[in-house]
């Protein structure tokens, strides 16, 4: 079973989850020689992969807390001034409903006029707000995994692996396999400042 998830984790084969999972009925005859064949191929290489745990590194790593403490710095201003924009139309808005009913037919209509001028103000802030964060944590995002796949190279070179695979593909893993301590400790290490 082992060199079967394995195998699964190597090719991303349905048919040899599927033949995994029935192993107790028989296979057809074509099938099982080469479904044994890859099950000795892959245990013979799976000293030769790893496995790194992506959305680990992104959680735990010192280094991205850094970065996104940084993005909430430099966008605090602007979040802050947005969420006052906010609270100032729903404020007006509630005011108008309240009090449109004894307002003269001239207020009421100037009164709607900036109620939605007011709104496509907002709109347009949270636009610009949204498109300008997204960019600085892509930007950002970008930094972190080049830096993590220079890492990952580095300890696959290290320890003579042919093959390194996000933890999120993989069924199985056995903790020799698994280097995402080691990516950890040096992508920090190398962003300490």
């Amino acid at each position: 079973m082992k060199n079967t998830m394995i195998l699964c984790a190597m090719l991303g084969s349905l048919s040899a989850v599927a033949y995994a999972a029935d192993a107790a009925a028989p296979a057809p005859k074509a099938a099982a020689p080469v479904v044994k064949a890859d099950v000795k191929k892959a245990a013979k290489h799976a000293e030769t992969l790893g496995v790194v745990d992506v959305n680990r590194l992104i959680t735990e790593s010192k280094w991205a807390g850094k970065l996104q403490d940084s993005i909430a710095a430099d966008f605090k201003a602007q979040r802050d001034s947005l969420t006052k924009n906010e609270d100032t139309f729903r404020t007006k808005a509630t005011a108008y409903e309240r009090d449109s009913d004894v307002l003269s037919e001239s207020d009421r209509l100037d009164q709607e006029k900036s109620l939605v001028e007011l709104q496509e103000k907002l709109k347009k802030e949270q636009y610009v707000f949204a498109e300008a964060l997204n960019k600085r944590r892509e930007r950002d995002m970008e930094q972190f995994m080049n830096v993590v796949t220079e890492r990952v190279e580095v300890i696959a070179k290290e320890r003579n692996l042919n093959l390194v695979l996000p933890a999120e593909l993989v069924l199985y893993v056995t903790p020799g396999a698994e280097i995402t301590d080691d990516v950890l400790k040096g992508v920090d290490a190398g962003h300490a400042s």
